[in-house]
């Protein structure tokens, strides 16, 4: 019989702890690297899911790489592996990788950890470099503020069909509704919210219901453009309805919130 070395503590007799004997299988899939050139033949993970689809085996102990003492032992290929109970390593830092089955214990299995340290390390590493990429990406000020981004749906107008009623300041174009119609029983809907050629700010515009229900938000339409087809938050059912159209306003360069305006209208859902 071969002891590797370090395994067994020097005046520690083999009876004092409980011993395993590794069975060999014929249909051993995995093989798993004690040392450098000592493999040893077991089942994978895969494996032990198509052989036990609800999970009805016993784990009689772990062993990992590099572990040199152990309140078990396995006998396994001319090899004494010292083993620990279950869960006694750090599953942090170890994985499961294969699967011993032990000779005369029915259902009986020695686990077979591996060393992810260095894995889990590279995913990590991963992860922290794409989150780190997407706030690069991120438009923003010199002083670090995130910025909103451009509507997708901002198009120049089809018409310039408002009035200026409604005014946020001396300065800022409100258009000014008494209804707004759209279809019932969908999200997708058309509408014309538009931005005045003569501002000099963007528009973020929501329609709210008066129980609160805001229906829709845009993101940010530049002076002179016009959202024409929105996706409302649910559809709604025909009938008339009290709401408010509001406008946000930001500067062009910083995104720096100026005076907003909210528009009463009646929603008609035809």
């Amino acid at each position: 019989m071969v002891y590797l070395q370090g395994f067994i503590e020097k005046g520690e007799s083999m009876d004092q702890r409980k011993q395993y004997e590794a069975e060999e299988k014929e249909n051993y899939a995995g093989s798993f690297r004690v040392k450098e050139h000592t493999v040893l033949r077991c089942y994978t993970k895969k494996q032990m899911k198509s052989l036990y689809p609800t999970g009805k085996y016993t784990l009689l102990g772990e062993y990992r790489p590099g572990q040199e003492k152990g309140e078990l032992e396995l006998e396994a290929n001319g090899m004494v592996l010292p083993l620990v109970p279950l869960h006694k390593n750090n599953r942090l830092l170890y994985a499961a990788k294969g699967y011993v089955k032990c000779r005369g214990e029915e259902d009986g299995y020695i686990l077979l950890l591996q060393n992810r340290v260095l894995q889990r390390a590279a995913v990590l590493l991963l992860c922290l470099l794409v989150i780190a990429a997407v706030c690069f990406a991120l438009p923003s000020t010199p002083e670090g503020k995130t910025l909103l981004g451009i509507d997708p749906g901002a198009a120049d107008p089809v018409e310039s069909a408002y009035n200026t009623g409604g005014q946020a300041g001396a300065s800022i174009q409100i258009p000014g509704y008494k209804s707004i119609s759209i279809a019932a029983d969908t999200t997708d809907v058309a509408v014309s919210f538009q931005n005045p050629v003569e501002n000099s700010c963007y528009f973020r515009i929501s329609l709210i219901l008066d129980d609160g229900t805001v229906l829709y938000q845009s993101e940010l339409i530049p002076p002179g453009k016009e959202v024409r087809e929105v996706t409302l938050a649910q559809p709604m059912p025909a009938g008339e309805y009290a709401a408010t159209v509001k406008y946000d306003t930001f500067t062009l360069d910083d995104q720096t919130p100026l005076n907003g305006a909210n528009v009463k209208i009646t929603l008609i859902v035809l």
